[in-house]
């Protein structure tokens, strides 16, 4: 399951990027992400064991992966996709938000960003909507059944909001 959520959230992050004027800035953005949690990662493996040699096994590495692929998709989803996943009330919303795990005012500045930047008469950019991107992300896996993220082992669901919302 992992493999293919991998797989389907790199396609859409090309899709995403494939729009933007600042394509190449992102993916540098991307690879910097992807080396700084890697020797994050691998710093801790050897403060627990040291000496030892060591590698980040597959599956973290996977975890790792999907990630860097996804902590930035609420930032690059066009408004449109964004507002087709959006519920029609807040009470259907309150659920994923649960699931989450987002702390109130988490919630808040997520759903304040999502209004604002569907608000504006283009999309654009709005500081409030970049301040929530990353909540927006954890979101947007949640919602967007096309990534079947429900279909993750509930640990590696758990691990990968924890990683997003830990990097807001």
């Amino acid at each position: 399951a992992l493999s293919s959520f991998l797989e389907t959230v790199g396609a859409r992050v090309q899709v995403y990027l494939r729009l933007r004027n600042d394509r190449q800035e992102q993916m540098d953005h991307l690879r910097h992400v992807a080396d700084r949690t890697r020797w994050i990662y691998f710093c801790e493996l050897q403060r627990l064991d040291p000496g030892a040699s060591l590698s980040i096994p597959r599956h973290d590495n996977n975890l790792i992966e999907a990630c860097v692929l996804s902590h930035d998709i609420g930032k690059w989803i066009p408004r449109d996709d964004l507002r087709a996943l959006m519920p029609e009330s807040i009470t259907a919303i309150q659920p994923i938000l649960d699931e989450l795990r987002l702390l109130p005012d988490q919630s808040e500045l997520m759903l304040l960003g999502i209004k604002r930047r569907l608000a504006l008469p283009q999309d654009g950019y709005t500081p409030t909507y970049d301040a929530a991107h990353h909540l927006v992300s954890a979101f947007i896996l949640a919602c967007d059944p096309t990534f079947q993220f429900r279909t993750l082992d509930p640990r590696d669901q758990e691990r990968l909001i924890s990683m997003i919302v830990g990097h807001q």
